[in-house]
């Protein structure tokens, strides 16, 4: 599996290329012996795409989001994930005032099989 900048930045998908996946899987390394495996749904991604401008920008804000707390458990990781991105993302709901849908799909944070068991949960 290639870095998050180079798996995301070099995929067609932002174009929209008809028949896709509904996730694209990227890897990003967080520490000397540490990675995560981050599950990005391809709708979520576009929009990213199309709010940064281009899918190396909307790479580079991903791992620099995913970075800020890459020390916290691969759960916190996804959470703050999500949040930033429904914070960020232009939707029409957003632009009409109302509330943000719910139903968006999230992204997912897991930890990679060389990701130290100490950094996996929570130490409190």
């Amino acid at each position: 599996m290639l870095n998050l900048l180079d798996q995301l930045a070099s995929s067609p998908l932002p174009l929209g290329a008809g028949k896709s996946p509904t996730h694209i899987a990227a890897k990003i390394t967080v520490g000397e012996d540490c990675s995560l495996t981050v599950q990005i749904p391809v709708e979520i991604f576009q929009l990213l795409c199309a709010w940064r401008g281009n899918s190396y920008k909307a790479a580079a804000w991903l791992q620099a989001r995913i970075m800020e707390v890459a020390s916290l458990s691969p759960e916190a990781v996804t959470h703050y994930l999500n949040l930033m991105i429904r914070q960020q993302l232009p939707t029409p709901e957003r632009a009409k005032g109302q509330r943000e849908p719910l139903d968006l799909p999230k992204v997912e944070v897991t930890p990679s099989a060389n990701h130290p068991p100490h950094l996996q949960h929570f130490a409190h």
